[in-house]
């Protein structure tokens, strides 16, 4: 096997590891979506829709890989993840930033 296959067969691997939780994430995001629709919160929107779906899967991801596949309600937490995408990624992006602000100061002092 050349070097190309074996990196081409690695991201392969890698996507479909990815494709359970961002099922399950985009269950829970849809939920959310037909709620919001249902209780007059938005209109329908399919760019909306496709770009809720995006966001609800890459929470899923980045959630599941803080959960380990063992735990019991691991399923459940990662759905509810979906449901939350949004505010979960905008406590991720706050708090991101200001540790990468802890350590581009710290280096820089060094």
């Amino acid at each position: 096997m050349n070097e190309h296959t074996e990196w081409l067969e690695h991201l392969i691997r890698l996507f479909m590891s990815f494709v359970p939780v961002s099922i399950l994430a985009w269950i829970g995001g849809t939920a959310k979506y037909l709620h919001d629709l249902q209780s007059g919160r938005k209109k329908h929107s399919w760019p909306g829709y496709l770009i809720s779906s995006v966001m609800c899967a890459l929470t899923g991801i980045i959630v599941g890989e803080f959960i380990p596949e063992t735990m019991q309600m691991r399923d459940g937490l990662i759905a509810m993840s979906g449901v939350c995408a949004f505010q979960l990624l905008t406590v991720l992006e706050d708090t991101g930033t200001g540790v990468l602000k802890k350590v581009i100061t710290r280096e820089g002092e060094k």
